[in-house]
Order: structure tokens, then C-alpha cells, then sequence
């Protein structure tokens, strides 16, 4: 069943493609009618770990007359990395601004961000100060460029007295701070949530992007968003009425084909 909405209201994700080069992801997004796109940095496309030709990726927006919503800044460290936690923060630090001086050279004014993520860099309440200081570090360094953060919503149940991943709770963290919202509606269900109208209500002024898909609330499986829990219909209107007036992003699975589910996220909006 299509949704009936604008094509231009969506965003197409690197990550549904993120087996194939950037380049070739891009080529493919815009055969698709996707003329924004939010390119994936996190162990392919324009993670600096992999080296990526950023000349040769603006030249292709440039030639497929497509623009970059947003990019998605680094979040796994599979790579070697530091295991003292200062010095942990340092390399996730010196990875995001180098993927902020690349987004200021594609014309990208959104980079979202996981604040913290209870898998691999967990804080607690006790922590929370520092966790502001580091997170208004890169606030700062992206609003030079002339970038704002937006930090998501995370799927992970905390442990103990670990900090809660909620757009609502994030707010309340980071009160203060010059931060925005990205609101993952897929990661909602995931900590026993069937609605994001909370999430959106809590966040609606500072809410500056979504990451659009669905599941059936034990696994984030990254579905298309007519096929889990979620009502997306319902929440697109309660997002237009609480006045968000940006796009979505589509951040599907590949599932062994991106070129696929980007035609069914296509047809979805006729």
C-alpha cells in the first residue's frame, strides 16, 4: 500500500547500500528519484577509516544534481583504537571532526550523533557533566562549519545506573547545549514503546531529522516502514502537527539488494 506522499519529503540512506561504493550508492539513490541523501560514515562511505576520495563523491553529487541531507558520524570502533577511555574519546573525537570538515565541504548542515551507546562507550548519571562537556566539544566544532548536531534515540535498554537513550531523557541531559534531535522511530518499539508521539512532543522544537523504518519490536531489523509495530502514516501526521517541517530519512535494510528496497521505498510514496 503506497502512503501517498511526496517523493520529496524522503531521504534515501547510503547505509541500504552500504555494500557497494559510495559512488555507485549515490548513482543508485538518485536512479531511484532520491535527490537528497544521507551518506553513512561508520566503517564504509565516508568513515575516514576507509579512506574516502571526498573530491571524487562531491563531484558526483555535483553531476547527479543530489544534495546531502545529512551524513550519519561514526559509531562502532572495530577498528585498532585506544582502550583508555580519555583517550578512547579523543579518537572518536578526532573521527567526527574530520567528518565535519568533509560535510562543510559537501554542503551538509546535519550530522547525527550518538551521544553515548551503552554497547561500547556507556555513561552514568555520575558521568553526565562529562558527557556534556565532550558532547558540546563537538557542538562547537560543527557549528563553525556551520553544522548542527542532532543526537538519536538508541535501541539499548541501559544496565544499572547507565544513562537512558530516549530522545526525552536526552533533552533533559543536555539541556543547555546547543544540540537538536534525531528522532529513529524504528528504535522506539525497542524499549517497549508502541508510540513516538512521546518522543516527538518532548523534542518537537529541536527536532531536526528522522530515521525512518520499522520492526516488530524484538530485533531492529530496519523494515521498510509498512511492515512492523509502528503506524508510520500515524506518526508522519503527528510530526506535521507538531509542527516538524523536515524530511525523513529512509534507513532500511539492504537485505541482500538495496536496489530493491529503494524501489519499494519509492513505491511506497505514490
Amino acid at each position: 500500500m503506497a502512503f501517498q506522499y511526496d517523493l520529496s519529503e524522503y531521504v534515501a540512506s547510503t547505509w541500504t547500500l552500504y555494500h557497494r561504493d559510495v559512488a555507485d550508492a549515490l548513482d543508485i539513490c538518485r536512479a531511484h528519484g532520491f535527490d537528497q541523501v544521507e551518506i553513512w560514515a561508520d566503517l564504509v562511505h565516508l568513515d575516514p577509516r576507509v579512506g574516502p576520495d571526498v573530491d571524487r563523491i562531491a563531484a558526483h553529487l555535483n553531476n547527479n544534481a543530489q544534495t546531502v541531507h545529512s551524513i550519519h558520524l561514526p559509531i562502532l570502533h572495530t577498528f585498532p583504537h585506544p582502550s583508555d577511555e580519555r583517550q578512547f574519546f579523543a579518537y572518536r573525537f578526532s573521527l567526527h571532526k574530520q567528518c565535519l570538515d568533509w560535510a562543510e565541504r559537501l554542503k551538509c548542515s546535519i550530522a547525527v550523533l550518538h551521544a553515548f551507546d551503552p554497547r561500547y562507550y556507556p555513561y552514568t548519571l555520575e558521568q553526565l557533566d562529562l558527557l556534556r562537556e565532550r558532547i558540546d566539544l563537538v557542538v562547537r566544532y560543527a557549528a563553525e562549519r556551520g553544522i548542527r548536531i542532532a543526537i538519536e534515540n538508541l535501541p539499548y535498554k541501559p544496565q544499572g545506573d547507565q544513562l537512558v537513550t530516549t530522545l526525552a531523557d536526552q533533552r533533559n541531559y543536555f539541556e543547555g547545549l546547543d544540540v537538536w534531535y534525531c528522532l529513529d522511530i524504528g528504535h522506539v518499539p525497542l524499549l517497549g514503546l508502541h508510540s513516538c508521539e512521546q518522543e516527538i512532543d518532548a523534542t518537537a522544537d529541536r527536532l531536526l531529522t528522522f530515521h525512518v523504518h520499522n520492526n516488530y519490536g524484538q530485533v531492529d531489523d530496519h523494515n521498510l516502514p509498512n511492515d512492523g509495530l509502528l503506524d508510520w502514516p500515524a506518526i508522519h501526521a503527528h510530526a506535521r502537527s507538531a509542527g516538524y517541517k523536515g524530511c525523513f530519512v529512509l534507513e532500511v535494510n539492504e537485505r541482500g539488494d538495496g536496489e530493491v528496497v529503494l524501489e519499494h521505498c519509492r513505491n511506497l510514496c505514490r
